[in-house]
C-alpha cells in the first residue's frame, strides 16, 4: 500500500487514535453520550485522514482544499491570512488561560469560548461567501 502522505497519515494516527482513546476511557468511566459522539467524531477523523494519505484522490482532493484555502485567506485577509483560521483556537487559548489564572471569574473564560464559536461561524461563513463570488466571477 503506497502513502501519499506521510505527515497527514501520523497525524490521523496519533490524533484520531489518541481520541478515540480518550473516548473509550469516557466510556468505560460512564460517560457514555460524551464518550459515543467523541467516538463518533475520532472515526470520522481517521476516516478522512486515511482517505487523504492512502488514496490519490483522495490525496489529491486534500492538495487541491489546501491551495484554494490559502488563495482565499490570502484574497480575503492579506497579511493576517495565515493567523486567521487559528483565531478560534487562540480565543480558546485565551479562554482557558483566564479560567486557570481567575476561577472565581468563570464568566470571562466562557465569554471567550463564545466568541470562538461566534469566530469560526462567521469565519465559515465568509469562506463560503469569498467561495461563491470567486465561481461567479469564472463563470462569468
Amino acid at each position: 500500500m503506497k502513502v501519499y502522505s506521510w505527515k497527514t497519515l501520523l497525524v490521523t494516527i496519533l490524533g484520531a487514535g489518541g481520541m478515540l482513546a480518550y473516548a473509550v476511557v469516557r466510556i468505560c468511566r460512564g460517560d457514555w453520550l460524551f464518550g459515543a459522539v467523541l467516538a463518533v467524531m475520532a472515526l470520522g477523523m481517521a476516516v478522512e485522514g486515511l482517505e487523504a494519505s492512502l488514496t490519490e484522490e483522495g490525496h489529491r482532493k486534500d492538495v487541491e482544499n489546501g491551495r484554494t484555502g490559502r488563495r482565499v485567506y490570502r484574497a480575503m485577509f492579506g497579511t493576517f491570512a495565515p493567523v486567521m483560521p487559528y483565531g478560534a483556537v487562540i480565543l480558546m487559548g485565551i479562554g482557558a488561560v483566564f479560567a486557570l489564572a481567575l476561577p472565581e471569574l468563570p464568566w470571562i473564560a466562557l465569554a471567550s469560548v463564545i466568541g470562538a464559536l461566534a469566530y469560526q461561524i462567521w469565519l465559515a461563513r465568509a469562506v463560503r461567501r469569498e467561495l461563491a463570488r470567486e465561481k461567479e466571477q469564472t463563470e462569468s
